[in-house]
């Protein structure tokens, strides 16, 4: 079964399209069905510090990906999912991965302090509204998340809440479904991951680190295009919400301050891994070689 077949109708990308974006607004509309008719639940849901993180990952972002490729479109589910992905134990190559992820850090900082800079005086209105939306709501939601109470919290609530389920599902949504759609649609895979990646920026609804977020859905996107394996990018996505969950986690009083977590404490446990396993590695071609002899 091929994944676009132009001589049909049904096939045609315009209506793939169309039909995950109806599907998408559709599932928007019956959540908020949902909580119209059971709001205690919604209620007690976002009163607790991983709840608007479950709203948006198990009842904005996996319905419609589930509904289409389940129902809808499953030439595209073949594609994603059909090219296995060869694990591979090669230090070097998950150190590659590492450095993206660590590489995505170091700018997501860079960019934090360079607010200022890259938003223009003439919008300077607009800044001071994101700021202040970032103050009021986001800080005191990250506060929430990135407490953890002891090993297990953070194993449940930083690695896979916050960590591995939004990774899978967001990068199904986005670079699974919606960027395969949108490259294949313009014909120019630059434009697709650029729309993809602004929608990314969108969907997050942080006015102030929507530059942020832009910057990573375009690597993401990008790393997704030429790797061709959908694995990649959530591996990523996983490893970068990890650190962060991590040097929080270590961090004492809990530091919110991304750019503190990058100088204190992710910077410095990147450095030490990497560093313990290229003299692993080392030690062990050396042995190896030694005892081939």
């Amino acid at each position: 079964m091929t994944f676009f077949n132009e001589n049909s109708k049904y096939h045609d990308i315009r209506y793939r399209l169309l039909k995950f974006l109806g599907i998408f607004l559709t599932s928007l509309i019956s959540l908020f069905f949902l909580v119209n008719t059971f709001p205690n639940f919604f209620i007690k849901l976002l009163r607790l510090p991983i709840g608007t993180i479950v709203l948006s990952t198990f009842f904005i972002f996996l319905p419609p990906s589930l509904i289409y490729l389940s129902y809808v479109d499953r030439p595209l589910c073949s594609h994603i999912f059909s090219n296995r992905f060869r694990l591979f134990f090669s230090v070097y190559h998950i150190l590659i991965l590492l450095g993206i992820a660590l590489c995505m850090l170091f700018i997501e900082a860079l960019i934090m302090e360079s607010q200022l800079v890259l938003w223009p005086l003439s919008l300077e209105t607009i800044r001071s509204w994101a700021i202040d939306i970032e103050k009021t709501y986001y800080y005191s939601l990250f506060k929430e998340l990135l407490t953890f109470s002891n090993p297990i919290d953070f194993i449940w609530k930083g690695l896979c809440v916050l960590s591995l389920f939004p990774a899978i599902i967001e990068e199904i949504f986005f670079r699974g479904i919606l960027q395969n759609l949108l490259v294949k649609k313009i014909k120019k895979p630059f434009i697709g991951i650029v729309i993809t990646s602004m929608l990314f920026s969108l969907l997050h609804m942080r006015p102030y680190g929507s530059i942020l977020l832009f910057g990573m859905g375009l690597l993401l996107g990008y790393i997704y295009f030429i790797s061709g394996h959908i694995i990649v990018p959530i591996f990523i996505h996983f490893i970068h919400n990890s650190i962060i969950c991590y040097a929080a986690f270590f961090q004492e009083g809990n530091c919110l301050d991304i750019n503190r977590l990058l100088v204190k404490s992710i910077f410095p446990f990147i450095i030490n891994r990497t560093f313990a396993l290229l003299v692993k590695n080392t030690v062990y071609r050396l042995v190896y070689k030694i005892e081939k002899c």
